[in-house]
């Protein structure tokens, strides 16, 4: 993209895991220094605490949905081509601890899921972020614990934390049901807007 319009101004939104990886992308000065801005929303900052919240009360169901359409996608992918894994134990990953001990992390090269862990939550990272980024939060996400959210000191000066004590996981709609607000929205459409301005562009 910067390179077919290289005098357009690029920014990247994140959303859930995509916006843990996206953290962790931004700290790569080389890459990062193309876009003008970004936004984070609902994230995971640490994995493993992630992992265990999951596999405990309501986030159960969200968690049973999800690793069905994982189990199915792995299932396809290696329809046709011999699989690095054991694809024999697949239904038995019952939470996202198990999945990503046997799935996830030999299949990108982690000695196992306490390493991919570690090494790809972006918490540690937040602090070598350049680049002006917009992290969204609630405190009452049910697919993780308020413990997960990083101290204004361990963000960089780039980086703004607007944290909600409501808004779920990724949601943030308020209003009677039948004629909510969608708040997310409006906020990031505000703020890339504001950061996407012709005079902050670089060129």
């Amino acid at each position: 993209l910067h390179a077919r319009e290289p005098v357009t101004p690029l920014a990247v939104v994140g959303f859930s895991l995509g916006g843990n990886i996206l953290l962790k992308w931004l700290t790569d000065g080389g890459a990062a220094s193309s876009i003008q801005t970004a936004a984070a929303i609902s994230i995971p900052f640490l994995l493993a605490e992630g992992a265990r919240r999951m596999d405990s009360g309501l986030s159960r169901i969200y968690q049973w949905r999800l690793l069905r359409l994982m189990r199915s996608s792995v299932t396809r992918k290696f329809a046709d081509r011999p699989a690095p894994i054991d694809l024999e134990s697949l239904h038995q990953l019952s939470n996202f601890w198990d999945f990503d001990d046997c799935i996830t992390a030999p299949l990108h090269g982690f000695a196992g899921v306490e390493d991919y862990y570690a090494r790809c939550s972006s918490r540690q990272f937040l602090h070598k972020i350049a680049t002006k980024t917009l992290i969204v939060q609630s405190l009452d996400d049910p697919l993780m614990t308020p413990d997960v959210v990083p101290a204004e000191e361990e963000l960089s000066d780039n980086t703004v934390l607007e944290l909600s004590s409501r808004g779920g996981h990724v949601g943030f709609i308020s209003g009677p049901i039948w004629r909510p607000v969608y708040w997310l929205d409006r906020r990031l459409s505000n703020y890339l807007c504001e950061m996407l301005r012709p005079d902050k562009a670089v060129l």
